[in-house]
C-alpha cells in the first residue's frame, strides 16, 4: 500500500510509529558509485561474514552451493564462457576482501578481463548420486581465501553422455539464496544464446552490489545510525541467552560437528495450526515462533528468551537483480513468562 492512500490520521500514527523506532521513511536511490575501480566499502553483511572469516581463516562454514541438472549434450566451452559471462555481469562475483595498512578492509573488483572461469569434468558413469554428493562434499570442505580469490568455483559431473551436474560453490559473502536464482537464470540464457550463435541481450544492470554498499553506509550513519543503535540497545537491554540443557556438555570451542534432522509435521497439526493464527490473525511463522519460544522458556526455565531469525530479500527494485548479499540476522524477543497462555 502507498503512503499517499492512507487516510490523514493513520498516516500520522505511522509517523509517530517510525519515528519513536528511528526508522527513516524516505531514502535516495542506490546509484552507481563515481569510480568502480576504486575500493569499496563492505556492506553492514558482509562485514559480519569477513569478522567471522577471520577469527576462523578459510574455514568451509559459510560455503554455498548450486546444483544445476543439465540433460542432453553439454558444450563445455561454450558453458565455461556463458559462466564467465555472469561473473562479467556482476561484480560482485569477482571481489575480492583486502586489509588497508590502517587495518580497514576494502572490497576490490577484479576486472573483468583478468577472471578466467574453467569448469573441470569429472567422469562418474555408472556411480550417479554418489559421485555428485562426493563432489559436492568436497566442495564444500574446501574453504576460500577472501584477500585473493576467486569466490567462486565450478565443476562438472558428467554422469553420463546425456546427463551432466553443474556445481557452483561460492562463499556466502558474495551471494545468498536470491542471487542462486538470479545466476542460474542469466547462465541458462546466456548458454542457450551462446549454442545457437546469437546474443541473449540481457538488460544493463543499473547497479552493483559495491553500489549498494557505498549507498548503505552513507544512508545508514551519522544521527540515523544512532538512533537504530539505541532502539537496539533498548529492545535487547538485560537480554541473556537461553541455557537449554543437552545430551552433553557444549565444548568451550564450537566442533560444528553438526548435523540436520528432517521432521514432517503431521497434515491435521499443520491445519489445526493454521486455523489458530489465522483466528487471532497472526502468521503461521508467528505461530511456530511462539511455540518454538515457550520450549525454550520451559527447558531454560527463563521467562525472556531472544530468538535470531535470518532475514533476507530486496527492499529496492534497483536491487531485485542483482547478485551479493543481502541478509540479515533478526533478534526476536519474546515475554514467555507472566502467566499467559499460548494464545
Amino acid at each position: 500500500m502507498a503512503l499517499d492512500s492512507f487516510s490523514a490520521e493513520q498516516q500520522k500514527l505511522l509517523d509517530q510509529l517510525l519515528d519513536r523506532q528511528g526508522v527513516a521513511r524516505t531514502a535516495t536511490a542506490v546509484e552507481r558509485r563515481p569510480d568502480p575501480s576504486a575500493p569499496a566499502p563492505l556492506s553492514f553483511a558482509q562485514e559480519r561474514l569477513h569478522f567471522f572469516d577471520r577469527m576462523q581463516q578459510g574455514s568451509p562454514l559459510y560455503s554455498m552451493v548450486g546444483l544445476v541438472r543439465l540433460r542432453g549434450a553439454v558444450d563445455v566451452a561454450a558453458l565455461e564462457s556463458s559462466l564467465g559471462e555472469v561473473v562479467a555481469r556482476h561484480e560482485v562475483l569477482r571481489t575480492v576482501f583486502q586489509e588497508d595498512a590502517d587495518g580497514a578492509v576494502h572490497q576490490v573488483v577484479r576486472p573483468a578481463a583478468t577472471v578466467t572461469v574453467t569448469l573441470p569434468v569429472t567422469e562418474a558413469a555408472g556411480r550417479g548420486e554418489e559421485a555428485v554428493r562426493e563432489r559436492v562434499l568436497a566442495e564444500t570442505a574446501r574453504g576460500f581465501d577472501l584477500s585473493t580469490g576467486p569466490l567462486l568455483r565450478g565443476s562438472l559431473i558428467a554422469v553420463d553422455p546425456s546427463e551432466h551436474v553443474l556445481v557452483l560453490c561460492m562463499h556466502h559473502i558474495v551471494v545468498d539464496g536470491w542471487s542462486l536464482g538470479v545466476l542460474v537464470e542469466e547462465l541458462g540464457a546466456i548458454y542457450a544464446a551462446t549454442v545457437s550463435g546469437r546474443s541473449a541481450d540481457l538488460p544493463e544492470l543499473p547497479v552493483q552490489y559495491a553500489d549498494f554498499a557505498v549507498w548503505q553506509r552513507e544512508w545508514l550513519s551519522g544521527e540515523r545510525l544512532e538512533k537504530q543503535l539505541a532502539y537496539w540497545s533498548g529492545q535487547l537491554d538485560g537480554a541473556t541467552a537461553p541455557e537449554v540443557p543437552g545430551d552433553r556438555p557444549r565444548p568451550a570451542v564450537d566442533s560444528f560437528a553438526g548435523d540436520s534432522v528432517r521432521i514432517e509435521v503431521p497434515a491435521p497439526v499443520v491445519a489445526g495450526l493454521t486455523r489458530l493464527v489465522e483466528e487471532e490473525s497472526a502468521t503461521l511463522f508467528m505461530g511456530l515462533l511462539g511455540a518454538f519460544s515457550s520450549v525454550l522458556g520451559r527447558w531454560s526455565g527463563q521467562s525472556d528468551v531472544v530468538v535470531g531469525t535470518a532475514v533476507a530479500g530486496r527492499t529496492r527494485t534497483e536491487l531485485e537483480p542483482l547478485v551479493g548479499f543481502f541478509v540479515n540476522t533478526l533478534a526476536l524477543r519474546v515475554d514467555v513468562g507472566g502467566g499467559a497462555s499460548f494464545r
